[in-house]
């Protein structure tokens, strides 16, 4: 009954009209829509397959390679830095490393411990940053970095790693606090130290299913990627925002097509490595 509420809700709040939706105006503007998605050589009466393939070409060759360069580059940077920032905060975020007395079991006599509150606020103070980071969207990131940075690739690379770190920052420390005490609790108790119980059994026990949350990321970052570009940097996003402003449909749904090529690229390297982690593990 909630559900319906929220149902009837949404739709008088919006106040939907369905038959505003397929109105006689409407139905010209799709007719006219489609029409101008027909590739332009096909316009002129020669719908052949060579005539497609001649004008896809042109238009990779006028600057769409070098879009799409710039596109993969932005990606791949971007999910390398968040990486990293996920791979730096995890542990100590995590509410089994970043305690006092790690994996001890002494988690209440270490708990009001001048270092256990150490422990505590760091860890508190990174899953606060953590939320920052992913609860503002990347554009918006982008937006404020452009006023700093100027038009540039960076504001884009860096409002990339800033939200996408936060979330495998979240990701990475679920991971570590998911891992079955037991072993980890016997490697202390024989005198690792901390830091050498997150290198040995920690970070190689979670990297496998990091390593898909990581490229699935990275599929995500190609498609931001396409979408900051419209900031004015010379990518597949821009391609798409000109083409829009001219009113070029055809060559539109031909970048939106090259960036889904590029996250379909993205999915089969993803399966690639896992199927090779899978293996070597």
């Amino acid at each position: 009954m909630a559900a319906l509420g929220l149902v009837t809700w949404s739709w008088w709040t919006l106040a939907a009209d369905l038959g505003d939706l397929v109105s006689a105006r409407r139905l010209d503007n799709l007719r006219r829509f489609v029409g101008e998605l027909t590739p332009e050589p096909w316009r002129g009466g020669d719908a052949s397959l060579t005539s497609l393939v001649g004008w896809v070409a042109g238009l990779l060759r006028d600057g769409g390679l070098v879009a799409i360069g710039h596109t993969l580059a932005v990606a791949t940077l971007a999910v390398l830095g968040a990486t990293a920032v996920a791979v730096v905060v995890a542990l100590p975020a995590s509410a089994t490393f970043g305690r006092a007395a790690a994996f001890l079991g002494e988690e209440e006599a270490s708990r009001r411990t001048p270092r256990g509150l150490a422990w505590a606020g760091l860890r508190h103070g990174l899953r606060f940053v953590l939320i920052v980071l992913r609860a503002v969207p990347e554009y918006a990131w982008a937006f404020l970095l452009v006023g700093c940075l100027g038009i540039s690739f960076w504001p884009a690379v860096i409002a990339l790693t800033l939200h996408v770190g936060g979330i495998l920052g979240k990701l990475g420390t679920e991971l570590v606090e998911d891992l079955p005490p037991g072993p980890l609790t016997t490697l202390r108790g024989l005198g690792a130290r901390r830091w050498q119980a997150g290198l040995t059994a920690v970070l190689p026990t979670v990297l496998p299913r990091f390593l898909v949350y990581v490229f699935y990321r990275f599929e995500t970052c190609l498609r931001e990627a396409v979408v900051l570009g419209m900031l004015g940097l010379l990518s597949l996003g821009y391609l798409v925002s000109e083409a829009r402003v001219r009113d070029r449909y055809d060559e539109m749904l031909v970048w939106l097509g090259c960036g889904a090529a590029l996250v379909l690229i993205g999915d089969l390297l993803s399966g690639w490595v896992r199927a090779r982690v899978r293996a070597a593990g």
